[in-house]
C-alpha cells in the first residue's frame, strides 16, 4: 500500500494551517497601519494586501512559463478570478455583510473594466504577445497612481503617527507574507501531487485544484477579515487581486512571448472567459448594494456551475 496520497493530504493540511495562520497575522497588521495612518482598510486591502495574496498566482505563472505550459498559466489566472469572486466573496459574504460604498464601486468598475479589456484582446486576436502585455501593464500602473494620490490626500487628512509606532505591524505583516507564501506553495504542490494519485487530468487541475490553491491566500486572508468585521479588506482584496491577475500577471506573461504571441486554447476563450465575465458582472452589480448571505449563497451556487463545466 502506497502512502504517498496520505503524505500528500497532510500536505494539504499544513498548507491550509499555515496560510490561516499568515493571513490572521496579515490582516492584523494591515488593518493597524489602515487606522494608524489614516488610510481606508478598502485601500490597504486593494494594493498591499491584494499583491501578497496573487504572488502564488505570480509564483505559478513564473513556473508555468518557464515550461512551456502557457494554457495551464492562463487557465489558473482566469480560474483563480472566479475562485475569487466565486469562492472568496461568497464565503465572506456569509459571515459578514459587505457593505457598498465609494471605494467598492470604484475598484468593481475596474475590475470589470480589466475583464472585459482582456476578453477583447482574447477575442481578437486568440493569443498573448507584447503588446496586449504592455497595455495592461500600462493600465494598471496608470490606476496605481491614481490610488497613491488617493492614499496621500487620505494621509494627508488622516492622522500621522511616529515611524517607530508601527513597527508591530510591519513584523505582522512580513511574518504574514512568509507564512502566506510558503502555505500557499505547499498546498498547490500537495495538491497536485494529490491530484496526480488519483490520476485527475493536468487540464482539470489547472483550472481547479491550482486555481483554489493559488486562490487561498484570497480565500483565508478575506474570511479572517470578515470574522474581524473588517470587510473593506475583504472585498478589497478580491477586487484588487483580481486586477492585479488579470492586468499585471498576464501583462508581464504577455510581454515574455515578445511580438510573436503565443496561441489560447479555443476552449478557454470559448468556455472559461465566458463564464468568467458572467460571474465578474454579477459582482459588478452586487457590488452597489451591502452584500448578504443571499448574495454569498448566490456566488458560491455560481462557483459550483463553473465546477461541474470544467469537469
Amino acid at each position: 500500500m502506497s502512502f504517498a496520497p496520505l503524505l500528500h493530504g497532510l500536505g494539504v493540511i499544513l498548507g491550509l494551517y499555515l496560510l490561516i495562520k499568515g493571513s490572521d497575522w496579515f490582516v492584523e497588521g494591515a488593518a493597524s497601519i489602515a487606522l494608524k495612518r489614516g488610510v481606508s482598510q478598502h485601500l490597504i486591502g486593494f494594493t498591499l494586501v491584494a499583491f501578497a495574496t496573487s504572488l502564488p498566482e505570480l509564483a505559478t505563472t513564473v513556473v508555468s512559463r518557464a515550461a512551456g505550459e502557457a494554457d495551464l498559466a492562463v487557465g489558473n489566472i482566469l480560474g483563480s478570478n472566479v475562485a475569487n469572486i466565486g469562492l472568496v466573496l461568497g464565503f465572506a459574504a456569509l459571515f459578514l455583510p459587505i457593505k457598498s460604498n465609494r471605494e467598492v464601486r470604484r475598484d468593481a468598475v475596474f475590475m470589470l473594466f480589466s475583464t472585459l479589456l482582456l476578453a477583447a484582446f482574447l477575442y481578437l486576436t486568440r493569443s498573448l504577445d507584447i503588446i496586449m502585455g504592455a497595455i495592461f501593464l500600462i493600465t494598471y500602473g496608470i490606476y496605481l497612481r491614481y490610488l497613491s494620490k488617493d492614499v496621500m490626500k487620505n494621509s494627508d487628512n488622516g492622522p500621522t503617527l511616529p515611524k517607530s509606532s508601527i513597527k508591530k505591524e510591519v513584523v505582522l505583516l512580513l511574518l504574514g507574507f512568509v507564512l502566506l507564501t510558503f502555505g500557499a506553495e505547499v498546498l498547490v504542490k500537495s495538491s497536485i501531487k494529490l491530484a496526480e494519485d488519483f490520476s485527475v487530468s493536468t487540464g482539470v487541475i489547472g483550472l481547479s485544484i491550482v486555481a483554489i490553491g493559488t486562490s487561498f491566500p484570497e480565500f483565508a486572508t478575506s474570511l479572517t477579515a470578515a470574522l474581524k468585521k473588517k470587510e473593506g479588506i475583504a472585498i478589497g482584496n478580491v477586487l484588487g487581486s483580481n486586477a492585479i491577475n488579470l492586468l499585471l500577471i498576464l501583462g508581464v506573461l504577455g510581454t515574455s512571448y515578445g511580438l510573436t504571441g503565443v496561441g489560447v486554447k479555443g476552449y478557454v476563450i470559448g468556455t472559461i472567459l465566458p463564464l468568467l465575465l458572467l460571474i465578474t458582472a454579477i459582482e459588478f452589480l452586487f457590488s452597489f448594494r451591502t452584500q448578504s448571505r443571499a448574495h454569498g449563497v448566490l456566488l458560491l451556487a455560481l462557483y459550483a456551475v463553473f465546477l461541474y463545466v470544467i469537469f
